[in-house]
């Protein structure tokens, strides 16, 4: 699964929920993703029998990514993530690049038993290696069935917002948490998008955590582009496994398998994140 995923539940603390006043969550990690396979402009549902990906080259993509949350009070936490730093190769083509840069803030709606809040994120992508490793690449011709060439651009510059809205409650040692909503995209190459998730968790005796992570992006316009790296206009469903280790006061490391249920223009390979997490409330 692309980059653009492994960004977008970076940040996946539980939907619904703010910190409270002083607290703290923050995460910073890599993610890898290695394959030779591609979705294209169409979409394809692999779990149903859908073909293989296009094979188009060998590719890796390596990001640094971070996350942090903050409670200016018990209603308001700020938000802010992004991928400051990436490397993507294909075949023996390479570029280092800036991903995402966003900030935002999260408003408690409801508390309790039901918790809603509703987050506004805005980002800016600089075009630091905005190039097209395909185009690069002078024996790599590949197009789908619609004729499109297809590219390989790790990162497509512009500002963006996202809106959303989130829910989430607990029973016992499990929780459930969501959010759905919608981002415009200042790229011309990017239509606006129907975004969101569902999150099904449980902690253990020990505290440390499972989750079943399912994340969706719906583009709403018309328009067809065939960078394959996920972060254009692609449309997907993901199936997302994460195990946290937690210790001492606060401290944790995640790993896991973020895969697709459905996708068009994306990365079939999964991708592997490993992350290192901590999270407090002042004394």
């Amino acid at each position: 699964m692309a980059a653009f995923v492994a960004l977008a539940l970076l940040g996946v603390a539980q939907a619904g929920w703010t910190q409270p006043d002083g607290g703290h969550y923050a995460k910073l990690g890599v993610r890898g993703i290695v394959g030779d396979q591609v979705f294209p402009s169409y979409p394809i549902t692999p779990m149903q029998g859908g073909t293989d990906g296009v094979v188009i080259g060998d590719y890796q993509d390596w990001a640094l990514q971070a996350y942090v949350e903050y409670g200016l009070t018990g209603d308001w936490t700020l938000v802010a993530q992004g991928t400051p730093i990436g490397f993507s190769m294909l075949e023996d083509e390479s570029t280092v690049y800036t991903g995402v840069l966003k900030a935002g803030i999260n408003c408690r709606l409801l508390s309790g038993r039901h918790n809603i809040s509703a987050q506004l994120d805005v980002g800016y992508t600089p075009p630091v290696g905005e190039v097209d490793l395909m185009a690069a690449h002078p024996t790599l011709d590949v197009m789908d069935v619609y004729a499109f060439p297809y590219q390989f651009i790790p990162t497509q510059s512009g500002a963006e917002a996202v809106g959303t809205l989130g829910y989430g409650t607990g029973f016992g040692r499990n929780w459930f948490s969501g959010s759905v909503g919608a981002g415009w995209y200042q790229n011309a190459d990017i239509d606006p998008a129907v975004v969101g998730f569902g999150q099904l968790g449980r902690t253990t005796k020990r505290d440390n955590r499972w989750d079943l992570i399912l994340p969706f992006r719906v583009p709403l316009g018309g328009s067809m582009h065939s960078n394959v790296t996920g972060v254009g206009n692609s449309s997907y469903v993901g199936l997302n496994v994460n195990y946290t280790f937690t210790w001492g006061d606060g401290w944790g490391v995640s790993t896991g398998v973020y895969s697709v249920v459905r996708a068009s223009s994306n990365l079939e390979a999964p991708t592997l994140p490993l992350f290192f997490e901590h999270s407090g409330t002042p004394e």
